[in-house]
């Protein structure tokens, strides 16, 4: 537990970087337990900002897209919990976003770290998400 939640703080912050790179102001929430950790402000623009980690294994990152096995409130985020999926890559430093309307899957996602991705099982319409096409936040 305490590294997990070691790795979430890690990743927290690899966000709020980024995004304050990216020239948001970031806010947190002040209740633990919520849709969303983070808040990314640009001008009127306020966006809840949900950041999830995963490790690279095989050229790709899997990201459970769900609350952790220990929320009180059930495993899945509801729809409008939050606006924007972050995923935070510490091996590499890197974040990834992603917009929850444009997510087609709501347990877990494939993330890509190469454009060579394999065709074997993929279904007609698929489109992949490839890590280095998801660096900008998408306002």
């Amino acid at each position: 537990m305490f590294e997990s939640t070691l790795k979430g703080v890690a990743s927290e912050k690899l966000v709020e970087v980024d995004l304050l790179l990216q020239g948001y102001e970031i806010f947190t929430p002040s209740a633990y337990g919520g849709t969303y950790d983070l808040l990314a402000v640009n001008g009127s623009s306020v966006y809840r900002v949900q950041v999830k980690s995963a490790t690279p294994k095989d050229d790709k990152l899997d990201v459970d897209v769900r609350r952790s096995s220990h929320s009180r409130t059930g495993r899945d985020y509801p729809e409008d919990g939050y606006d924007v999926l972050a995923i935070a890559n510490l091996v590499d430093r890197k974040v990834a976003y992603v917009r929850r309307s444009e997510m087609t899957a709501r347990s877990s996602i494939k993330v890509w770290l190469t454009r060579n991705i394999p065709t074997k099982g993929r279904h007609i319409g698929y489109k992949p998400y490839v890590f280095d096409d998801m660096l900008e936040f998408p306002a």
